[in-house]
């Protein structure tokens, strides 16, 4: 088995797991939704709508969370574990009226491994 496959294979595992412990869509706090998690190769995605109706705000906010998420990411024991095994995650945030924004995405080596 390539280490591709041994990737996708914890990626889907990590994806069955995290569903299996949540509904989706959830509400995360006043303006952020988890809509859903889903397995691509050896990337995890998470999707989230944000209800902020104001676009620079909504902007100021992905903005900050391309600051926050890596650190906040690496921190977590079972997704740092996930990241050792080579795998990527992806955040999509989008105005749940509105525009979607660039991925931001976190690679093992921002986790330093």
């Amino acid at each position: 088995m390539s280490l591709n496959e041994i990737g996708a294979r914890n990626v889907q595992a990590f994806v069955d797991s995290t569903r299996a412990k949540h509904a989706f869509p959830k509400q995360i706090d006043d303006i952020t939704w988890v809509d859903a998690i889903d397995a691509d190769g050896e990337k995890v995605i998470y999707s989230y709508s944000l209800t902020v109706t104001d676009q620079a705000e909504a902007s100021r906010i992905v903005e900050e969370l391309r600051r926050q998420l890596p650190s906040s990411v690496c921190n977590q024991p079972d997704m740092h574990r996930v990241a050792a095994d080579g795998v990527t995650f992806e955040y999509r945030y989008r105005m749940r009226n509105g525009p979607s924004y660039d991925p931001i995405t976190i690679t093992p080596k921002d986790c330093r491994l």
